[in-house]
């Protein structure tokens, strides 16, 4: 059996062997200038006309809309988001209530006292800071994510590791709104 350096040396010495340069077995020029001016001819045609292309309203209204954008975010001001955090209070209680006929007793009672905690901090949210001014969005997200969570549960609902996501959810819901109750409270 060969070794590896013996096999390096037969293929270094076959590789010294070969010839340098190879020439064709026939004249390949015909055949590539042929190619050529069959190019060149056809770069000789005009290109066909192409039809002019409206972009330009597109382009404006990218613009208008680029613009307007900070200045329609900023018309919600913080009174209206705590009137529609307020309200979107209520709703989700009621879906904790709907929901809790499928789910079990641990989490329907996970369910209710979340909900009663949430509405009693965010009843003591009085101004909403600048970097609390999505709030209302993150608390949609959050929402979402403990329905989908209750949903599941409804299936499994002496899950530990879905019950142990609901509880993981709710926690950081409560610190988001301490925290902008903190920080509301300070400014």
């Amino acid at each position: 059996m060969k070794t590896d350096q013996q096999l390096e040396q037969q293929l270094e010495q076959a590789l010294q062997e070969l010839p340098l340069e190879i020439q064709p077995s026939r004249d390949l020029w015909p055949e590539l200038s042929a190619r050529l001016a069959v190019t060149e001819q056809q770069t000789d045609q005009p290109l066909p006309e192409q039809p002019k292309r409206r972009y330009w309203p597109a382009i404006a209204a990218a613009v208008m809309l680029g613009l307007m954008w900070p200045l329609w975010q900023g018309i919600n001001n913080n009174e209206d988001m705590l009137a529609s955090a307020s309200q979107s209070a209520e709703p989700q209680v009621s879906l904790s209530a709907m929901n809790s006929k499928n789910l079990s007793p641990v989490a329907s009672t996970l369910l209710t006292e979340f909900e009663r905690e949430k509405s009693r901090q965010l009843a003591q949210v009085t101004v909403v800071p600048s970097e609390f001014a999505d709030f209302q969005r993150q608390l949609d997200i959050w929402h979402q994510a403990t329905a989908q969570v209750a949903f599941a549960l409804e299936f499994q609902p002496d899950d530990p590791k879905l019950l142990k996501q609901l509880t993981r959810l709710q926690q950081q819901q409560i610190q988001y709104i301490s925290r902008l109750v903190r920080v509301g409270q300070m400014s």
